[in-house]
């Protein structure tokens, strides 16, 4: 093994492997822990440029925002780079199990430190296309923040293109673990720094940029989701008990909803009838809907996971399955009380929630094709949408027509509860919508309001035809 020496305080014989913890054992990359230091080790590819060197150039040209490097190594295939260990927890555990305890001091100081972090890797000119919270670490008791895997990063001279590009790679994972209101905490810090950023056409590429990625992200990951069929469990009533035994409470033209037992419900039974093709055995609704509920939570959407799911093997029955859900006393909801006994600063409140959710759904790449106030649920400090038989999963942002249907549908729905207040519903509505997207003008209010219309008209008519 040669080595390259770096820090003249670190002796490359203090690494015994045996002693080390094997962390990522992979056929061209391996990382193992030590008490004090890190070692990555990189099988060197042909005609590749030397990964492990041009980490620890980088580290270096980021010292203070990155781990000390300490060796540089080489031994026949592989190039090995050591790097100081920094004691801490990762940016995302960090605010999913700490953040909420600090005073707003201590806040206010965090995101200082954060900023001024990010303002070494722009002013260094390091561009992480890795730019995740993961790849963050705090040191222990400090709010100092280091960048880790470098490996992929490169050096480039900063212009707006570049800043839009490295900041929309961090907005998708600070949105799983911030609200919003801590998001424009942050913003607020950082147009001090990045003048750009008082722009809001500036903030809406980067968050345009943010959901592009994070929707090429989520069908890579969905592509390799498991779709064997769900196993029913061996602890659970056979399908003929429990169809017979489930108290339904609702029955419409293709599915039976209810729960499971009825004495004491444990679980919600969504029942579907044969119709159309699936009668020949293609798949339907069934399948849909329950992998809907699992891409949904890849695309970090709440919902209902469902359980298991059971097929009639046969044709001859009129019923094609059901799909077993966790009983969820909330789903019971009786939406017009909720909504009709609200104040009016509450129904606002919680009519921006709804669409808010709408948005992030659209912008993640999702249409859910029924999004009426019946089918969400309102948890302790969420919402929670289920009902998923109409769903569907893009690799790009929906049309504008279709996001206009899905808020017609949410419009609609809320107007049958209150028929007297259908142009305030329908102008804030679109007007928060078209806030959020930022694509949206009056010619489209005139389309949203003829499909508000439609909706509307069509459930009357279902109604008189009863």
């Amino acid at each position: 093994m040669k080595w390259h020496i770096l820090a003249p305080t670190f002796d490359p014989k203090r690494i015994v492997w045996e002693e080390g913890t094997l962390l990522k054992d992979r056929y061209y990359r391996k990382v193992w822990l030590f008490e004090d230091f890190v070692v990555k080790g990189f099988r060197k590819k042909i005609l590749q440029r030397d990964p492990a060197r041009k980490e620890a150039l980088l580290g270096m040209k980021l010292k203070g925002a990155s781990p000390e490097v300490l060796a540089y190594g080489q031994e026949e295939c592989w190039r090995y780079v050591v790097t100081k260990r920094i004691k801490g927890p990762d940016l995302k555990k960090f605010l999913r199990e700490r953040y909420f305890l600090l005073s707003s001091k201590e806040k206010k100081i965090f995101w200082g430190n954060f900023v001024l972090f990010l303002e070494k890797i722009i002013k260094r000119g390091i561009f992480q296309p890795d730019f995740h919270l993961e790849n963050i670490l705090l040191e222990q008791g400090s709010f100092r923040f280091y960048l880790l895997d470098l490996h992929r990063a490169y050096h480039i001279i900063y212009n707006e293109k570049y800043l839009t590009r490295q900041l929309a790679y961090l907005l998708p994972p600070l949105l799983e673990v911030l609200s919003w209101w801590e998001i424009g905490r942050l913003t607020a810090l950082l147009v001090k720094v990045f003048p750009f950023l008082k722009r809001r056409s500036f903030r809406r590429e980067i968050k345009k940029r943010a959901y592009t990625l994070m929707r090429k992200h989520f069908s890579k990951r969905e592509k390799v989701l498991k779709r064997d069929q769900a196993s029913y469990p061996d602890n659970f009533p056979s399908p003929q008990v429990v169809f017979e035994n489930t108290k339904f409470t609702k029955n419409s033209r293709v599915t039976k909803t209810g729960f499971f037992p009825p004495e004491s419900p444990k679980f919600w039974i969504k029942a579907y009838r044969r119709q159309g093709l699936t009668k020949f055995g293609r798949k339907g609704r069934l399948e849909k809907s329950f992998w809907g509920a699992y891409c949904l939570q890849n695309r970090g959407i709440a919902t209902i996971l469902p359980l298991a799911y059971w097929r009639e093997k046969g044709f001859q029955a009129p019923w094609e399955g059901f799909i077993v859900y966790p009983y969820l006393s909330e789903v019971k909801t009786d939406w017009r009380i909720q909504w009709l006994e609200r104040p009016l600063e509450e129904k606002e409140t919680l009519l921006k929630k709804l669409i808010r959710f709408i948005w992030e759904m659209h912008e993640r790449g999702i249409l859910h094709g029924d999004t009426k106030i019946t089918n969400f649920a309102l948890g302790k400090d969420k919402l929670i949408i289920f009902d998923l038989d109409a769903v569907c999963f893009l690799k790009n942002l929906p049309s504008k027509g279709k996001r206009l249907k899905d808020l017609a549908t949410l419009a609609s729905s809320l107007i049958w509860f209150e028929p007297e207040r259908e142009e305030i519903i329908c102008q804030k509505i679109f007007n928060f919508y078209a806030f959020l997207a930022g694509d949206l003008c009056e010619k489209d209010y005139l389309r949203f309001k003829r499909l508000v219309g439609k909706r509307f008209r069509k459930r009357l008519a279902k109604m008189r035809n009863a």
